[in-house]
């Protein structure tokens, strides 16, 4: 999945899913919090039961706390006919969506951002930091 797609949460809470992305998706994905940002993540079903298998790996205090934050807030989604998902009430909370929407492709996984935290994020982030990242992962 790729790009940065702008669009809006409606008064049904429902977001459009950019053709590009559903393309991408499928029929059915899953959709949780973020642990580490004020987003959502979207995931392929392969990608979520990667996720699943990775989790119940971990060890059992670590493992119950992350598995209440990521399944706890995680929902499956079909688009409607015309691309549209709900957002739940607690994911909405969570990614602080209201108007202004933005999904980011980043590789095999998508995230959901309102705008403004977007913003934010790509403001802070300077071309310093993402060359010092890519030095210290080698890419």
């Amino acid at each position: 999945m790729l790009g940065t797609h702008h669009t809006v949460i409606d008064n049904k809470n429902r977001i459009n899913v950019p053709a590009k992305i559903r393309d991408d998706l499928g029929a059915k994905f899953y959709i949780t919090v973020s642990l580490s940002d004020p987003c959502l993540v979207i995931y392929l079903p392969d990608e979520y039961e990667e996720l699943r298998r990775k989790i119940h790996a971990l060890p059992g205090t670590a493992s119950a706390k992350i598995r209440r934050v990521i399944f706890g807030n995680a929902c499956e989604r079909e688009p409607d006919k015309q691309g549209r998902i709900l957002i739940p009430p607690e994911l909405r909370d969570h990614a602080k969506l209201a108007d202004d929407v933005v999904i980011v492709g980043t590789d095999n996984t998508a995230e959901i951002w309102s705008k403004a935290e977007y913003d934010k994020f790509a403001n802070a982030t300077t071309a310093d930091e993402l060359r010092s990242l890519s030095e210290e992962l080698g890419i």
